[in-house]
């Protein structure tokens, strides 16, 4: 059995994290639930078949539930607390902010 050096480890720590980080901010809540989870299984199982067939060990808790699943929950909650309030402001009328004040509009027909 042969265990990952610790630049191997952070390095694995730090892509999926900043990976669900991305995932997380850039989709909405249902896609990157789906996303993370996803991203999640494939790295265990590629750790698991990793490990049966080399028996070359790389961390499986610390990055799926420390970096990703962590990064995932924080930024759902940020957007759910701090944005779901926010909606993008609407012009009242189309083109409205081309049109000077200055300006009268000409008269009908």
């Amino acid at each position: 059995m042969t265990r990952s050096p610790l630049t191997v480890d952070l390095a694995l720590i730090t892509l999926l994290g900043v990976v669900a980080a991305l995932l997380s901010w850039r989709l909405n809540v249902l896609a990157a639930s789906i996303a993370v989870v996803l991203l999640a299984v494939a790295y265990v199982v590629f750790g698991v078949a990793l490990y049966v067939h080399t028996r070359y060990w790389i961390p499986l808790v610390l990055p799926v539930g420390g970096a990703m699943l962590m990064n995932y929950a924080s930024i759902v909650t940020w957007r759910a607390v701090f944005e779901a309030g926010r909606a993008p402001p609407r012009p009242s009328r189309p083109f409205h902010h081309r049109l000077s004040q200055n300006r009268q509009r000409p008269a009908p027909g």
